[in-house]
């Protein structure tokens, strides 16, 4: 059900832009709550129990990859459980729309852990940052709808 909600919203976004154009996602947004929420339930689904919840987003970059898919990545602000403290952390999300089942066709996810500090932000801070090099803790990799 997150999966066709997230869809249904990132839709409209992907419709009035043109393939390899960058699009804006509010933090506030009805879209960055549904991102926020697949990202974390897409994580406790498919790895170990994570020792804390995300409590925001910051997308630094939106871009429309081919007809249907999106590639995000941004900071995530992190709540961590044993003490209640804050950290941030980057984020990436690959989606590729499912027309026919209203969800994902493929799904890359990747998070990295607590400890990030503004030293190491750079590394997602600019539209090309290097993705590649960040040592992710949490990767996700599905191949058809999963909700």
């Amino acid at each position: 059900m997150i999966e066709e909600r997230l869809a249904a919203e990132l839709l409209p976004y992907l419709e009035g832009t043109a393939e390899g154009e960058q699009f804006s996602i509010e933090p506030t947004s009805e879209l960055s709550s549904l991102l926020e929420y697949y990202i974390y339930w897409c994580v406790l689904e498919n790895c170990t129990r994570l020792p804390y919840s995300i409590d925001g987003l910051y997308v630094n970059s939106a871009k429309k990859i081919g007809i249907c898919g999106v590639e995000i990545y941004g900071m995530a602000y992190l709540l961590i459980s044993h003490n209640g403290s804050g950290s941030i952390t980057p984020f990436y999300v690959y989606l590729s729309m499912d027309e026919k089942s209203g969800g994902f066709s493929k799904v890359s996810i990747k998070l990295d852990d607590e400890g990030w500090n503004g030293r190491k932000t750079h590394v997602v801070e600019t539209l090309n940052a290097p993705i590649g090099k960040v040592a992710w803790r949490y990767v996700v990799d599905i191949d058809g709808p999963k909700s």
